[in-house]
Order: structure tokens, then sequence, then C-alpha cells
């Protein structure tokens, strides 16, 4: 604010006055764009005058890594399509390290490759609701098709 901005009127005498207060240091000084009183503001039986500041800052913004939507998953599909990707691997005693490791390289590639064919991915919304399902919007749909009748 200029020197001499009142921001704050005695409750008693009505004088108005300017506190020296200092919230930053010269490096915020760089960033702020406005900064002005607004009396329009003020609550009512309120002493200080608000202070209106625009600083001007900058955010990077955060690219987020491609998730599965695992709700909308058709798991009938996606059993019938990993039990036919799993049924050349012949169940049988493991015998040593490299069996168990080759048989988890097997089994890891046959469930990766169901997701990637029948999983679909999410479009992340910040407002959207996490716990919301398919069966929930059947559900308000019977509920609004009740409340209309």
């Amino acid at each position: 604010l200029p020197l001499g901005t009142p921001t704050l009127q005695a409750t008693r005498t009505g004088n108005w006055t300017r506190p020296d207060n200092i919230f930053g240091t010269e490096n915020v000084l760089e960033l702020v764009t406005t900064c002005v009183t607004a009396p329009d503001l003020r609550g009512p039986r309120t002493d200080h005058v608000p202070i209106h500041l625009t600083l001007k800052l900058s955010s990077m913004k955060t690219k987020e890594a491609p998730r599965r939507n695992w709700r909308d998953t058709d798991w009938e599909k996606f059993n019938k399509r990993l039990s036919t990707l799993l049924s050349p691997i012949p169940p049988q005693p493991l015998a040593s390290n490299e069996e168990f490791q080759n048989l988890a390289k097997h089994v890891t590639k046959a469930i990766t490759t169901t997701m990637e064919e029948l999983v679909p991915h999410t479009k992340p919304c910040p407002h959207s609701k996490h716990w919301w399902t398919k069966s929930l919007t059947t559900k308000c749909k019977q509920l609004r098709c009740l409340t209309h009748e």
C-alpha cells in the first residue's frame, strides 16, 4: 500500500491510522500486481479495512499418469480372456527357482495383456466422484423414474 494509507479505525475516537504490518520479504514485492484497500468489503463493527492483494504466481501443471478404470471393466470378458491366455500353461509342481520365475513371467504377461485389452483408461477430473459406479447411476435413474410416476 502507498505510505500513509489508513487501514485501521480506532473504535473509541474514530481516528484512522495505519499500523506497520509487514507480512513478506523483498522477494515477494516482485510478485505483487495490485495492493489496495477495499473499504466496501469492511464488515459491520470491525475496525480494520480489508486489503485486496493480487499476486502474480505461476504453477507448474503436472501430467497425471493414465490410470485404469477397474469399475468399468466387464469382468466376465476379463475372466474369459485371462483363462484363454493361462490355459496353455499346464499346472505342475515347480522344482526350481528358474521354473518359478518363468511361470511368474508368463502369468504376469497374461494378466498384463488382458488388462491392456479389456480395462479402459479413466479420464481423471478434479471434480469426479471416485466412489461412483455404474450401478449407482442405474439406481439413480430408477429412483427418478419412480418419483415421476
